[in-house]
């Protein structure tokens, strides 16, 4: 799934998801289609609406710019964080039922830059943390029911393999969360669904 330059790796991501997910959730679209917020539509990177409006949305974040100082990945992180809160907040408050999900990515080089210090990936892993875990409607709006964060590869015979963490329910401290892949990603997604609304979707 992997392209030149970040739109063109989100916009295959987005593809991919809806690709793969499409058995369950028939004419689920991607492509950063417009959903329903609380302050007017916002752009969503894969969407599906059921008659009652949006039933699920997934949000693609990807960072590859290195700081050129400090030589890694951190520099945007907090911004990345603030976007993905008004997104969830905005959604939630609009359709408070509405499952959404989170993928959020860096390059794989992200898990080896720390030095004496977090890498990359583990202060995005410390930072995002706090933007999943939303059980249920009372919970609060600006958490995703479903968050994963990982890298990427970017050359060799592994290009564009994923590497991901599921952060629902990791506190700092803790090791970091088992390595995930792909197959992981869309069936916790799945799984949040049919807990929210009480049904069994097709594999």
């Amino acid at each position: 799934v992997i392209g030149t330059g970040i739109s063109v790796l989100s916009d295959r991501l987005a593809r991919a998801i809806a690709r793969d997910l499409s058995r369950s959730f028939p004419k689920i679209e991607a492509g950063e289609k417009r959903s329903g917020g609380s302050r007017g539509p916002i752009r969503v990177d894969v969407r599906w609406h059921t008659d009652y409006g949006l039933g699920l949305g997934v949000s693609i974040k990807i960072l590859n710019f290195r700081d050129g100082t400090s030589g890694r990945y951190t520099k945007n992180l907090q911004r990345v964080d603030k976007e993905l809160r008004a997104e969830a907040q905005e959604l939630h408050a609009f359709q408070p039922r509405a499952v959404l999900a989170a993928l959020f990515l860096m390059p794989e080089d992200a898990r080896a830059d720390g030095g004496k210090g977090p890498s990359s990936l583990e202060q995005a892993l410390r930072i995002f943390r706090g933007r999943v875990g939303r059980r249920d409607e009372k919970d609060p709006g600006e958490r995703f029911e479903v968050l994963f964060a990982g890298t990427y590869a970017t050359a060799g015979d592994r290009l564009g393999e994923l590497r991901l963490h599921d952060l629902e329910g990791w506190k700092a401290g803790d090791p970091p969360p088992r390595e995930a892949g792909w197959a992981d990603f869309l069936e916790a997604i799945r799984v949040a669904y049919e807990s929210r609304f009480r049904v069994r979707l097709r594999r």
